[in-house]
């Protein structure tokens, strides 16, 4: 095959691999947990699922760093399911189980939401992870489902009320110093630093 023909044979294979993988990722089910920035008491974290065909039952683990953050309330936010959960309020986990004995969910739902609580305020941050677990259970029809749903955790950063540590290295205590001096410093926060904010006076 000569090479004028071989690139519109190529070229159309292309268009086809690309128009399947859109396809297949634009109907890809998803588990997934919303984030928090700047998060202090009584923060909503929703957990939702996108494209799911007949939805009639879960079972989520969701964790989290006690260190951060903790879990005092749970809402259902679908009023055709009827709601388990773990008793909060919870520090590191909760297992929550839904159940729609008639009827189920498709497309797009905020299935319930968690009350998430900052332990610190410092800039300190967590993931909201959905576990893969034996616990974890994802049904529609009636058939277990689970891995046809892709996981997306969520994340809770605190707000951060707490100053950095500054300890400047350079010059040393009590040095006179001449009108040009370089300064170094070392700068700690959990939160973080923006190098672009740092002012020397």
């Amino acid at each position: 095959m000569s090479a004028h023909r071989r690139t519109p044979l190529i070229i159309f294979s292309l268009v086809i691999l690309l128009a399947f993988a859109l396809t297949s990722s634009a109907g890809a089910k998803e588990l997934w947990v919303s984030s928090i920035s700047d998060g202090e008491a009584g923060e909503t974290i929703l957990i939702s699922c996108k494209d799911s065909e007949q939805l009639n039952a879960y079972t989520v683990v969701l964790q989290w760093d006690p260190a951060v953050m903790n879990v005092t309330a749970v809402t259902n936010l679908q009023p055709s399911v009827m709601l388990v959960n773990s008793t909060v309020p919870q520090s590191k986990d909760i297992i929550i189980s839904g159940l729609i004995p008639l009827g189920s969910l498709s497309g797009d739902n905020a299935l319930f939401s968690i009350t998430a609580n900052a332990k610190v305020q410092d800039g300190a941050s967590t993931w909201i992870s959905l576990a893969n677990n034996a616990s974890m259970r994802i049904g529609e029809k009636g058939v277990e489902q689970k891995d046809q749903y892709i996981l997306t955790n969520g994340t809770f950063t605190t707000v951060d009320h707490v100053p950095p540590t500054i300890n400047i290295t350079n010059p040393a205590n009590d040095t006179t110093v001449s009108q040009t001096m370089n300064v170094a410093a070392t700068i700690t926060d959990v939160g973080g630093v923006d190098e672009n904010t740092i002012q020397v006076f």
